[in-house]
């Protein structure tokens, strides 16, 4: 079993995985333990055809885990980031958005935090520059947590959510140095691109889908506490090419 599992989700950013791709496999192809889950969450601009021709062969070896959903559901973040972590084997789960870089001085912070069991947030202070989802937890702690909060609307709020009910049962965020690489520059343009299908303001609209996720996170922590229990999405897909459910019912998968 993989020490550290990192988890990706795409949904037609193929343009930026075409960069960070090959740099994150590069760098985990030199650390044993390690794993790279990539969840294609419905691309139509040639994603899934790109990894088959580019990196079969690190799929046989088993350092990338390939999953590709059926359909093309809504994008919700929170719902392709858990999906991710379920697929993923590693004792440590550690959230890596599709626009972000892992490099050999990341993995320096994240080994010590994954071997003691710690949450880190390896976060360079900046909300704008890409790195705020940059998360690390035991993976028993992401399913005691019931992982990212499924309920929640498109884009907007899940990490910090995430933190917070860590905070909650005295698993404070142990901020780590920020990443050594920079991740690839999104506009609110790029954020919305997969929620929005009316062509609205995309600048509205996440505004009032993180008005609407910070509103629901709160109430949901008054009245619930810190612990989802309403199970994942069920999703439907391809596995490292082989036909697969991965049923919402079952909590973990061992």
């Amino acid at each position: 079993m993989p020490a550290v599992s990192f988890c990706s989700t795409c949904r037609n950013r193929l343009w930026q995985l075409r960069q960070t791709l090959p740099v994150n496999l590069s760098t985990l192809r030199r650390q044993t333990g390690t794993e790279l889950i990539l969840v294609d969450y419905g691309s139509s601009d040639g994603l899934a055809e790109w990894v088959w021709q580019n990196f079969q062969g690190e799929i046989d070896a088993g350092l990338l885990q390939f999953f590709q959903l059926e359909g093309r559901p809504p994008w919700n973040c929170a719902r392709a980031k858990n999906l991710a972590h379920r697929l993923a084997t590693g004792s440590y789960l550690f959230n890596l958005d599709a626009d972000n870089f892992i490099q050999q001085h990341d993995l320096e912070q994240i080994n010590p935090a994954a071997v003691a069991g710690k949450v880190i947030h390896q976060w360079s202070g900046d909300w704008h520059d890409g790195s705020p989802g940059r998360i690390g937890l035991p993976r028993e702690l992401f399913y005691t947590l019931g992982g990212y909060d499924e309920g929640m609307l498109g884009v907007g709020m899940h990490d910090i959510d995430l933190l917070h009910r860590c905070e909650r049962i005295a698993q404070l965020p142990l901020k780590i140095p920020a990443p050594s690489r920079q991740a690839i520059a999104n506009s609110v343009d790029d954020k919305i691109a997969q929620v929005d299908r009316n062509g609205g303001d995309p600048h509205q609209l996440y505004q009032q889908m993180l008005a609407h996720n910070r509103a629901r996170a709160k109430l949901r922590l008054q009245l619930h506490g810190e612990t989802i229990v309403d199970g994942f999405a069920t999703a439907v897909g391809r596995l490292n090419g082989r036909r697969v459910e991965v049923s919402g019912a079952v909590r973990r998968r061992d």
